[in-house]
Parts: structure tokens; C-alpha cells; sequence
């Protein structure tokens, strides 16, 4: 069952999913000052992997070539099949088979393992976005 704590960021994030990213970046620094922790966490929740989907081609592209493969066969780990797909239609055949065999050598992998790895790949599509190199869409 959903806490309450859980509805409340789950409405946070869709308001600020569906908003522009100056809003976002606003809201979360004025935040900040409040509760900087609980900023933090709405901040991880803005953006998840599977959101990859959402993303360009030619944006997928550029985020692939700042992951380490290691990180992003963590990462698929616990990501949607339409994520793997959007993933390995960016990828040429060789990093596809890099990608697949890095998974297949990683064998079982612990949850927080996974999280880290995404919230790190996660990180690096926040930095292109920031710097104004790939488009993340939002709403």
C-alpha cells in the first residue's frame, strides 16, 4: 500500500515533470533551503531510466557515449523492456555485443547496485541536459 509520503512525491514529481526545467530548478533550490534532503529526493524521482524511451535517438546517443558499460549493464538490469529496446537501437553491433556480455558476466546483481548504476547514468542525462546538449521532454 502507497504511504502517504509516497503519494505526495509522486504528485511532486508529476507537477514537476510536466512543468518547464527553469520551473523545476527553481522550485527544487527554493527547496533546498527548506529541506535539503527531502529536495534530494525529489530530485532522484524527476528523471528515472526508463524515461530513456522519451528521449531523442540522437539524444539516447550522445547519453550512451558518456556511461560506462559496466554502469549501464547494471542499470538494465531492472529496466523495462521498451528501455533495452530504445537502448539497443542506439548502440552498433559491436557495443550491443559488449553491452550483452557485460550483463551476462555480472550474473545476479544487488538491488542498491542497480539503483546506483541508474541514478549515475541519471546524473549524466541531467549534465547533458543542463549543458544544453541533449533535450529531456518533459509532461
Amino acid at each position: 500500500m502507497e504511504t502517504l509520503f509516497e503519494r505526495l512525491m509522486r504528485g511532486v514529481v508529476t507537477v514537476l515533470n510536466g512543468g518547464s526545467r527553469d520551473a523545476e530548478r527553481a522550485f527544487i533550490q527554493a527547496f533546498e533551503k527548506i529541506d535539503p534532503e527531502m529536495a534530494e529526493e525529489i530530485e532522484k524521482r524527476l528523471f528515472v531510466l526508463d524515461g530513456i524511451v522519451e528521449l531523442s535517438d540522437e539524444s539516447v546517443q550522445r547519453v550512451l557515449r558518456e556511461i560506462e558499460t559496466g554502469d549501464l549493464a547494471k542499470a538494465l538490469k531492472a529496466a523495462a523492456p521498451e528501455t533495452h529496446d530504445k537502448i539497443a537501437r542506439n548502440m552498433s553491433k559491436r557495443a550491443g555485443d559488449q553491452l550483452k556480455k557485460a550483463m551476462d558476466e555480472a550474473g545476479p546483481v544487488e538491488i542498491e547496485e542497480v539503483e546506483s548504476a541508474q541514478q549515475r547514468i541519471i546524473g549524466g542525462v541531467r549534465r547533458l541536459e543542463a549543458a544544453g546538449e541533449i533535450v529531456v521532454p518533459r509532461g
